[in-house]
């Protein structure tokens, strides 16, 4: 029985729940993981390795709709997203600026799907303190670099105005960067939207 009521809850046909309204602001917080870090040889120790962690996150976005196709809305978006892991071993701190456009799908129900896509800049810092056991300290004097984005998430309406939000990004920057091993960094975020 409550299964059915939760059911009806999401899946329902409601006018309200997709409604004409053609803004957002979103709110999210998650996590994420940081690739490992490569640290040159500091003779005359061998260069280590420092494993990836997992980072806090935060993302601020507003996104517009523009125009409607055969699948859905199309909506410009600008997300602001932070990244951030600080422990006495390792601070990391990553501001990523990447506005795009966004797909979103309706169902007819209140879930709605959405994918995005972006480009932009990233503002990053990191500093090492100890690798394997071996002390070293680096600090990246990179101010900002090239950074796209790519992501997917799904919207779960509570009323006209606001909805819940979970949404999966990946940013992808030139490798090496911040001292980091790869191209990915990888965020998991949910908050909430507001509709107008």
């Amino acid at each position: 029985m409550r299964t059915a009521f939760i059911a009806s809850l999401m899946f329902s046909p409601a006018a309200w729940a997709q409604g004409p309204q053609n803004s957002d602001f979103g709110f999210l917080f998650g996590a994420g993981s940081l690739p490992g870090v490569a640290v040159p040889a500091i003779s005359p120790e061998p260069a280590g390795f420092a494993p990836g962690i997992v980072r806090w996150t935060f993302q601020t976005s507003y996104a517009h709709q523009f125009h409607t196709i055969s699948i859905g809305n199309l909506f410009v978006e600008v997300p602001i997203t932070f990244a951030g892991k600080d422990t006495p071993l390792v601070l990391r701190s990553n501001a990523y600026f990447t506005p795009g456009v966004r797909l979103k799908i309706p169902t007819g129900t209140r879930v709605s799907f959405y994918a995005a896509l972006g480009g932009g800049m990233v503002i990053n810092g990191e500093k090492d303190t100890i690798v394997n056991g071996q002390l070293t300290a680096r600090t990246d004097p990179t101010i900002a670099s090239p950074v796209a984005d790519v992501g997917a998430g799904i919207d779960l309406r509570l009323s006209r105005f606001v909805s819940l939000r979970a949404e999966g990004r990946d940013f992808i920057t030139p490798a090496g960067l911040g001292g980091t091993t790869g191209h990915n960094h990888t965020l998991f975020l949910g908050g909430i939207a507001f509709h107008l």
